[in-house]
């Protein structure tokens, strides 16, 4: 059996009732999405290297949110502060806790 084209559908109470979108709602949509693009400011793109005294404290350990983090876990890199790798590696916590890759130690 040959299908027309495909429209959006809405989603009724789940006991099939859902009904095809009809076309003008579609297009009254795609009018309030292209409405909100236009208040989007796109920024200057910029090739100069952001220069920051601190680095470290830009940084947060993902586990306690602490602002240094002094320790990069590898092969993953994801940086954690040293007391929450201290206590990882004391209960032999071996997975990253953000990628779930291996811990070296």
């Amino acid at each position: 059996r040959a299908r027309g084209p495909r429209r959006e559908t809405i989603v009724g109470n789940g006991k099939g009732d859902e009904q095809p979108l009809p076309n003008h709602e579609i297009a009254l949509l795609n009018r309030e999405i292209d409405n909100d693009n236009e208040s989007i400011i796109p920024l200057p793109a910029n090739d100069q290297p952001l220069i920051l005294e601190n680095m470290d404290v830009l940084e947060l350990c993902i586990i306690c949110c602490e602002e240094v983090v002094v320790v990069r876990l590898n092969p993953c890199g994801h940086q954690y502060c040293i007391q929450c790798v201290t206590r990882m590696m004391e209960e032999n916590y071996n997975i990253c806790s953000l990628c779930r890759n291996s811990i070296s130690r």
